[in-house]
């Protein structure tokens, strides 16, 4: 009972003994919906199950990244120290399968052999023992029958009427260790054993045959190991060759560990589609314009459009107005606003799976409608304006098909609109050129979100 209970207690013991935190740095950068470093670095110490046996182990820094990449995850690890510096990138259908790998990957670069030490005791196939039993040589001829010449190759060598030629010598002594392992064959007992006649042949008893091991596969005796040339006689034999153990001639590998193989094999890489997809979009933007209209004002703009892989083209309506302009002396002041219709193409780039940049060329066509201030009558009148544009625009994608869309365009007046009361007293000429700002709301549209 006594040691009953300290097993007990040492195997309670053992279990509660705080797993070593593996000799690692880990910066690890994922999604909230991933993993932590902390559970990272717990799948580590668990493959890792035993110390590296270092006093004090070198430690090494591992970088992990993990993000979207369409419908797939992505991780990219950079691994220094202790040993030569790796980089792998992998991909799979979820994140924590992503985790585990970072972590088998890792438990790797620290120590291969404790990785190797930490799978089940049945993942190795342990060698046979050797067979001793008669069945491992090749079957013995059968015994010939009473009357019968003994076999042609024993008679050369062995047969007394022989003339001349001396009965061989008994075996020696150091025969007997080797032959309660390995029984010679019929043709080494040729030139070892003294001459027998056909009746002793025949009145000789069979050795019984052992049965084979049921534990071995009949596949793995088929072949025999080369035995060494006789020696001549008088002279002492030698040492036989080892015997190779006899195994499985295919091992099969245990559930556990294929479970383990097919967990931390990456999915396939999904095929690209067969034409490249047309995705259509819609943003609703605002911002400040300053230049073509008397001082700084607002703006608004709808737009919607294609997306292409490698372009954007787009169309819409972009309006400012309310820009008030002072009187001065004897010149009346103004009120003018602008509503314009847009055409804009814009080549991509996309550095980050969540950012695209463009360049953004394009024109407008509209009016600018001014209507006098101060004055007794009135009257409100429409001009015809157009400019064409350049700048660059920046598209973000927050989540799914939401995108925030930045742009900032410098404009050139294709005509400056003049605006006059009376005599032909100008208040107002359009401007020369001017500079937009815009923030929007973008949305896309189609079989795959970019």
């Amino acid at each position: 009972m006594l040691a009953v209970a300290a097993l007990v207690f040492a195997r309670l013991s053992s279990a509660a003994a705080p797993t070593a935190a593996p000799p690692v740095d880990l910066t690890w950068q994922a999604p909230r919906e991933c993993p932590d470093a902390g559970a990272v670095l717990d799948m580590v110490a668990g493959f890792l199950r035993q110390p590296t046996g270092d006093a004090e182990p070198a430690r090494a820094v591992a970088r992990a990244v993990v993000g979207r990449v369409g419908a797939t995850w992505e991780l990219r690890l950079a691994l220094r120290g202790r040993g030569p510096d790796d980089r792998r990138t992998v991909r799979a259908e979820s994140c924590p399968l992503l985790a585990r790998a970072a972590a088998l990957l890792i438990a790797i670069h620290l120590d291969p052999l404790a990785v190797t030490r930490s799978l089940p005791a049945a993942a190795v196939v342990p060698p046979a023992p050797p067979d001793l039993s008669l069945g491992t040589s090749a079957p013995a001829p059968p015994d010939p029958p009473p009357g019968s010449a003994p076999p042609s190759d024993l008679s050369p060598r062995t047969s007394p009427s022989s003339p001349g030629v001396p009965p061989s010598p008994a075996p020696p002594s150091d025969l007997s260790p080797r032959t309660s392992q390995t029984p010679p064959s019929d043709a080494d007992l040729s030139l070892r054993t003294p001459p027998l006649s056909p009746a002793e042949l025949a009145a000789r008893p069979v050795p019984p045959q052992l049965p084979p091991d049921p534990s071995l596969p009949p596949t793995s005796l088929t072949r025999e190991p080369p035995r060494p040339p006789p020696a001549p006689a008088g002279q002492p034999l030698p040492p036989s060759p080892p015997r190779s153990p006899l195994a499985p001639a295919r091992p099969l590998a245990p559930e556990d560990m294929a479970e383990e193989a097919a967990e931390l094999a990456a999915p396939p890489r999904p095929e690209p589609p067969a034409s490249p997809p047309v995705l259509g979009h819609l943003r609703l933007e605002g911002g400040l314009d300053v230049g073509v209209l008397p001082r700084v004002g607002g703006l608004a703009g709808v737009f919607g459009g294609v997306t292409l892989p490698r372009l954007r083209v787009e169309a819409g309506l972009v309006g400012a107005p309310a820009r008030l302009l002072a009187g001065d002396g004897d010149r009346p002041g103004g009120r003018f606003d602008r509503l314009a219709g847009v055409v804009r193409i814009c080549p991509t780039w996309r550095p980050h799976p969540a950012l695209v940049v463009l360049l953004c060329a394009g024109g407008e066509i509209g009016a600018i409608r001014g209507v006098a201030l101060d004055v007794r009558a009135p009257s409100p009148r429409w001009a015809p304006w157009a400019s064409l544009f350049l700048g660059p625009a920046l598209r973000w994608r927050v989540a799914g098909p939401v995108g925030l869309w930045l742009a900032v365009e410098g404009l050139v007046a294709l005509n400056r609109p003049i605006f006059t009361v009376g005599d032909d007293q100008e208040v107002y000429r359009g401007g020369r050129a001017g500079l937009r700002t815009a923030l929007g709301l973008d949305l896309q549209f189609g079989p795959r979100n970019r």
